[in-house]
């Protein structure tokens, strides 16, 4: 009878192994540089491990442009489906004779960082749009890797943005806090911004201290000012 479960079970894997490939396979792969898709290039970025190929990845995006965009915003907006999670889940417990034959399971998170990174080698103004509402997503990940992608692209003619960067600047999270302020800088000078910036100025954390201090001096010079003579004295 258990030989019997396994077996089904096993049977369930390998079809969800199988679905999983198909459905990759028919994903849009973007555009082609040099005889490698995007993803294929995308695949090369490493967080850790620096490599040739992964150089040679950063040049493709460089020389693709805008036409990897679509390609690189679809990935950040990519989540999890409900066989990916199963397959996740099943991997572990799949013995090694069959396990080797089976590709690692890839969780949609672990594309969003590369992703980010490389639409800031593209002229990503186009990925404006859609980067924006991701800001509001409730996994910071996602928010972090949004606004890193915002942070090379966007300028004071995107000030209608600005009150959703503002949310972000009042994150919790550091780092998306960090990145948002960064981000708030380079959309130029809005009346908008000066509380959510005065009230960080003299938070605990010094890196949110700092890049408030910074945005603030970009945003309004005089305020900024004010705040430095009050901490002279």
């Amino acid at each position: 009878m258990k030989r019997k479960i396994a077996i089904v079970a096993l049977g369930i894997v390998l079809a969800a192994a199988v679905w999983l490939f198909v459905e990759r396979r028919s994903a849009d792969d973007g555009p082609v540089y040099q005889g490698k898709t995007a993803r294929q290039w995308l695949n090369y970025i490493d967080p850790i491990d620096d490599t040739t190929n992964e150089t040679q990845a950063y040049l493709a995006f460089h020389e693709m442009g805008s036409n990897a965009v679509p390609f690189l915003v679809s990935e950040l907006q990519k989540n999890d489906s409900a066989f990916e999670r199963f397959y996740q889940r099943v991997y572990p417990k799949i013995p090694e004779v069959v396990r080797k034959h089976l590709s690692r399971p890839e969780l949609a998170s672990e594309s969003w960082g590369p992703a980010s990174e490389m639409l800031c080698l593209c002229d990503s103004r186009t990925a404006i749009p859609d980067l924006i509402p991701m800001l509001s997503d409730t996994n910071v990940d996602r928010q972090r890797w949004a606004l890193l992608g915002l942070s090379s692209s966007v300028g004071p003619a995107d000030a209608q943005y600005i009150p959703v960067v503002i949310n972000c600047v009042q994150s919790t999270n550091r780092s998306v806090c960090v990145i948002a302020l960064q981000v708030l800088a380079s959309m130029g000078p809005d009346a908008r911004a000066v509380p959510a910036l005065t009230n960080l100025v003299n938070s605990m954390d010094p890196n949110v201290r700092s890049f408030a201090r910074k945005a603030l001096k970009q945003i309004d010079p005089a305020i900024a000012k004010k705040y430095e003579t009050s901490e002279q004295e």
